[in-house]
């Protein structure tokens, strides 16, 4: 599990507190490891730091997949040219991170509260994004 956390703290730029935090990531792992070799992600997880151009073609188009299904909660091997997009288990919408980008809730997955459309909204500030990662 190692290499495929650390290769997804590196390629989503969450820490692995936030990742461990969507409950997804025993699954993901899971299905990523079913699909794509071992070693691929472990080199992932070496390399991402130099960027996706270190990586051999195969290496850097499963470093797109896993980002992608760590933000759309969805694995589409190859991205829209896909055929066999796959979604990812019952909470992969719900736990996507494009919503904690975004900093909002994802559309008929979460109850923002009674009256909520009543208040100001939360103005937007950028994430905080811990030093060296």
């Amino acid at each position: 599990m190692r290499a495929f956390l650390q290769a997804s703290v590196k390629l989503t730029g969450f820490s692995a507190k936030e990742l461990e935090e969507t409950g997804l990531l025993d699954f993901y792992q899971d299905l990523v490891l079913g699909l794509v070799p071992e070693g691929t992600v472990a080199r992932i997880a070496e390399t991402a730091d130099a960027g996706i151009r270190a990586l051999a073609e195969d290496e850097a188009a499963a470093a797109q997949d896993i980002a992608a299904l760590w933000y759309t909660g969805a694995w589409a091997p190859g991205g829209r040219e896909s055929s066999g997009v796959l979604a990812a288990g019952p909470d992969g919408y719900a736990q996507a991170l494009v919503w904690k980008a975004f900093g909002t809730l994802p559309p008929g997955a979460a109850q923002p509260g009674y009256g909520s459309w009543a208040l100001e909204p939360v103005p937007a500030t950028p994430r905080d994004v811990e030093e060296g990662q």
